[in-house]
């Protein structure tokens, strides 16, 4: 018995035709791959540098597909043991590790050997990796071991996705999933995925939701929904803006973990977006909310409480 597949699953890409941006890149790859088929080889490992939630997944996905090999994913971090265990009985093919800035030292440090043909545990013990196109993706590639860099002879330059470009991902998703989405409403949720696949798969499972429970389905219902407005920003990017705001305009990234209480690596993700739209800048003194920034927030008399907010008093 086949498995349905998941929404997630629906409305990922699963063509090159279907996966929309990163011209330059797939150009690229249309090379590394053409040479390494023609070789009978596998293709030459790769580090992509891209934000989360960009298609990263899906793109080493293709790559798989487009060699005729083997798919398999790997969230860092994870014992290199299970990682060699499952290589030495793989026939070979792509493998992802994703978010390699999370793994150990030693653990990428053990990865340095793959230009070499292998991978080992111990000077006893090694399994040979010329069968595998490792596909390291990272979201902080400042940790990631200089080293560890050279291994990976294919580095592409990541572009961010244009709104127009985001409109076409939205409605191919809506098309994958079934779900019959007008261009007015593909292109009106265009910009409040903030140039990020993943949130536009979101956006679209809640109108498709809105849809099939005989709701009006549109761009503000389904923000509503989903928690966003239509510069992208969720209820945690106004709690930033906020608390910025409370303190005057400007603070260091320390501060303002500690008003929010959410890590720095959360509050990095919300500054990219908060960054791209011009409502913040990052300076040698810290986070400045921009004039944009300052007009993006209601006056504290009129705010209206964010979704979290209104959970916590009910």
């Amino acid at each position: 018995m086949t498995t349905p597949m998941s929404t997630g699953e629906r409305v990922r890409a699963q063509t090159w035709e279907d996966y929309v941006g990163q011209e330059r890149l797939k150009q690229r790859l249309v090379t590394h791959i053409g040479a390494a088929r023609a070789e009978d080889r596998a293709m030459d490992h790769m580090l992509i540098v891209a934000p989360t939630g960009s298609g990263k997944t899906t793109l080493a996905g293709l790559i798989a597909m487009s060699l005729g090999d083997k798919f398999a994913e790997f969230m860092m971090p994870m014992d290199l043991k299970k990682l060699v265990y499952f290589i030495g009985d793989w026939e070979g093919g792509v493998i992802l590790l994703d978010e390699i800035h999370r793994a150990p030292t030693k653990f990428q440090e053990s990865l340095l050997s793959i230009e070499q043909g292998y991978i080992s545990v111990s000077p006893e013990s090694r399994v040979s990796t010329r069968h595998i196109t490792f596909i390291a993706a990272t979201t902080e590639p400042h940790k990631v071991i200089a080293p560890l860099w050279d291994r990976f002879l294919i580095q592409p330059q990541w572009e961010d996705y244009t709104d127009e470009e985001m409109a076409q991902i939205v409605s191919g998703m809506a098309h994958r999933a079934g779900v019959p989405m007008p261009d007015d409403i593909a292109h009106g949720l265009a910009r409040a995925t903030g140039g990020t696949p993943r949130v536009a798969g979101t956006l679209v499972v809640a109108y498709r939701d809105l849809l099939v429970t005989n709701q009006p389905a549109t761009v503000d219902a389904v923000l509503y929904q989903t928690g966003r407005d239509h510069d992208g920003l969720s209820d945690q990017h106004l709690v930033y803006l906020r608390t910025l705001r409370d303190l005057g305009g400007s603070a260091g990234l320390k501060n303002l973990c500690s008003m929010t209480q959410l890590p720095p690596q959360q509050l990095e993700v919300l500054e990219r977006l908060l960054q791209k739209r011009g409502f913040i800048r990052l300076e040698s003194t810290g986070r400045e909310l921009t004039h944009r920034g300052w007009t993006k927030l209601p006056n504290r008399e009129d705010a209206q409480p964010t979704i979290r907010e209104r959970r916590r008093a009910s």
